[in-house]
């Protein structure tokens, strides 16, 4: 894992700084000589207390995953499954006199993510973002109206999506919340992105991003997860 290198940063997007709201996004990443985790966020606008639940809800998936790889048990096949067990103990734990309310207002968030493990680099997604695979841009649209992994606790489904790749075919990566398509519609190269100095100087990203929204680039909250590979 030493020839991968990971940057990542968060800012509060231009409308919501107006507004004084807090940053819905979180991420959290974890890196060591064995795996890689990277994970982004989204808090549902409309939700009063969303970025809690996404924030709660990344440290358990990052704790669950890391914990099945350091056991060797599988992670992909029960991800989902043990996501809704947590938040369906969240739930109960707070035991609200309306649950389907105290859902909506802590518990809707979107979720892309990536495991670097084992030779091979996995992606998931529940809800909208964007993914970077080398080259290759991918903006899950799903038309202002996100499939919220919490709705598994109201209606079950699957609501997750995964793929993999071999990391020997990746050169750079990229996950992040929705916020990131304004960058885009703006008509800049999301290459600027994987500029080695944000790698390997350790240049800040999130000055990078404060400078987008300074010029009224980013008016979402968008958070970035990134790994570029020096192989």
């Amino acid at each position: 894992m030493n020839n991968i290198k990971i940057a990542s940063g968060s800012i509060i997007g231009s409308v919501h700084h107006k507004m004084c709201y807090n940053n819905q996004d979180h991420y959290i990443v974890e890196q060591n000589d064995d795996y890689i985790i990277g994970l982004v966020a989204d808090g549902c606008g409309s939700g009063a207390n969303s970025e809690v639940g996404a924030k709660l809800c990344l440290q358990f998936i990052r704790s669950f995953i890391s914990h099945a790889i350091r056991s060797n048990a599988h992670w992909k096949e029960t991800l989902e499954i043990e996501i809704h067990k947590y938040l369906e103990q969240l739930v109960t734990l707070h035991n609200p006199a309306n649950s389907n309310h105290f859902i909506h207002e802590n518990l809707l968030f979107t979720l892309v993510g990536f495991v670097v493990y084992n030779d091979e680099v996995t992606l998931f997604n529940a809800g909208d973002g964007v993914i970077c695979i080398n080259h290759d841009i991918k903006v899950i649209d799903q038309n202002n109206q996100p499939k919220y992994i919490a709705y598994g606790l109201q209606e079950k489904g699957q609501y997750m999506n995964f793929e993999s790749y071999p990391i020997i075919e990746v050169s750079q990566l990229l996950v992040s919340s929705d916020g990131l398509e304004d960058l885009l519609e703006k008509n800049i190269s999301i290459n600027e992105l994987f500029n080695d100095d944000f790698f390997v100087k350790e240049v800040n990203l999130n000055a990078w991003l404060y400078g987008l929204l300074n010029k009224n680039v980013l008016q979402d909250d968008t958070s970035i997860v990134m790994i570029k590979n020096f192989k």
